[in-house]
């Protein structure tokens, strides 16, 4: 049995949908952050007792030490997460453009660069 979509396609590149997608990515970030921190401390529970119960995790509460490592693990992960940004930024700063980009393009094609 062959199957196939039928219907409208979604329009990917509206502004509405590049700002849900964006939307979506970030809730996940969240979520992952926080995975991240509870896996990290039960694996500190699990060491310092040999076994984990839930009450133990929900009571945990890291110390000063920890809790500056778990925000420079969290900086480095959003700096991952939104290399894209950083990076249009950078260019926008620097005077790139999508016109000097293919004027660029153009240049090399012609041998002036």
């Amino acid at each position: 049995m062959q199957w196939t979509v039928t219907g409208k396609r979604p329009d990917i590149n509206s502004p509405e949908a590049i700002d849900r997608l964006f939307a979506m990515v970030m809730a996940l970030t969240g979520e992952v952050a926080v995975l991240r921190h509870r896996l990290d401390s039960m694996q500190k529970l699990a060491e310092t007792h040999g076994w984990l119960a839930e009450e133990a995790l929900e009571a945990y509460t890291p110390d000063l030490p920890e809790r500056e490592s778990r925000e420079a693990w969290r900086q480095d992960f959003l700096s991952r997460v939104l290399y894209i940004f950083e990076e249009e930024l950078a260019d926008l700063k620097g005077g790139e453009t999508a016109d000097s980009y293919w004027q660029t393009i153009a240049d090399i094609e012609k041998g002036d660069s």
